[in-house]
């Protein structure tokens, strides 16, 4: 059996040209994500990210914490939001690297809010919603009363209570 290893060669200006037509299609008051997590799938975050930037994107998506600070550290400003959860010890880098923290229940939101208030500063937040996937995400109705759609709801206004967060989206 021959094995050959296949790469994938990236053309930037196809995905500048890309973005550039996304957004063009897209509402006016509407804001772009690209989403670069797994190292732009394997494409190189940094370079990815830059393209996007460069054609109009206005944030950043990622996996995980780490690659959140990688792009910081590698000078990229733009907002940037990690999807999944973000342990406790490293909640202060969140702070540290002005990051966006996607939410997913009001205990770890809580946490959140602890660690920022006795950081003097607030942590922006997206609350994740899960609309029936079963994945992640406050579920948008009751397990225990089905048909009752206020438990997404209801967390979301205990989330939003919270001194020290900043909302900034839901999705």
């Amino acid at each position: 059996m021959e094995y050959s290893n296949p790469h994938a060669e990236i053309d930037l200006s196809a995905i500048a040209h890309n973005i550039r037509e996304l957004i063009r299609i897209t509402n006016e008051n509407s804001r772009f994500m690209a989403v670069v997590k797994a190292n732009g799938y394997g494409h190189g975050a940094f370079r990815i990210a830059g393209a996007a930037l460069e054609n109009g994107a206005d944030y950043l998506g990622v996996a995980r914490i780490g690659e959140a600070v990688e792009l910081r550290e590698a000078g990229v400003k733009a907002p940037i939001l990690v999807f999944s959860h973000t342990p406790e010890k490293a909640i202060e880098l969140l702070i540290r690297y002005d990051l966006t923290q996607t939410v997913y229940d009001y205990p770890s939101a809580m946490l959140l809010s602890d660690a920022a208030d006795a950081a003097g500063t607030k942590i922006k937040i997206h609350l994740k919603v899960d609309t029936g996937m079963g994945r992640l995400g406050v579920l948008h109705t009751s397990i225990d009363a089905p048909g009752r759609e206020d438990d997404a709801l209801s967390t979301a206004v205990s989330i939003y209570k919270l001194n020290g967060l900043e909302w900034e989206g839901v999705y």
